[in-house]
């Protein structure tokens, strides 16, 4: 019994060290350099899922549907344009009209990898981060209707 109480013991205080070693992990952040945007789009997509279980006389049906807003651009990495996608919550759009194109910078941020000697390429294709930002700066005039529906005007005048 003795024998048992100091493995689990020594279980425990192995398993609470990796614990602290885990959650004090550095995180890294790395942005892109300017990406020269061609096109950019906002569009929703629906997914729908369905499921079913029966057990004799008994059933159940449930079915979700989710909408999802997208932001599809295509930036100019390495001297290609390449098509990115990025969930709207995700974006940010800084102003500036003296720009003649519109920019983008992808910022990412993990805890896991070391994304510090990655590439432009690499950070546009990278899916392990944990926050992955689309920061597109373009004049006011480029951005479409539908990405900013609030009159801002209206809001100024209050």
């Amino acid at each position: 019994m003795k024998k048992y109480m100091k493995i689990l013991s020594m279980t425990m205080i192995v398993s609470i060290i990796l614990l602290l070693f885990v959650s004090c992990s550095k995180t890294s952040t790395k942005e892109t350099s300017s990406l020269e945007l061609r096109q950019f789009v906002a569009s929703e997509e629906k997914t729908q899922t369905s499921s079913a279980s029966f057990f004799l006389f008994c059933g159940n049906f449930t079915s979700v549907e989710k909408n999802a807003a997208y932001l599809k651009v295509f930036a100019k990495v390495n001297g290609e344009y390449r098509f990115l996608t990025s969930p709207l919550e995700d974006v940010r759009i800084h102003f500036n009209d003296s720009l003649q194109k519109p920019l983008l910078k992808i910022k990412c941020t993990t805890n896991f990898y070391e994304i510090d000697k990655f590439s432009d390429e690499e950070l546009c294709d990278f899916v392990g981060a944990d926050k992955k930002l689309f920061i597109i700066t373009c004049p006011s005039s480029l951005l479409p209707e539908r990405l900013l529906p609030i009159a801002l005007d209206s809001l100024n005048n209050k």
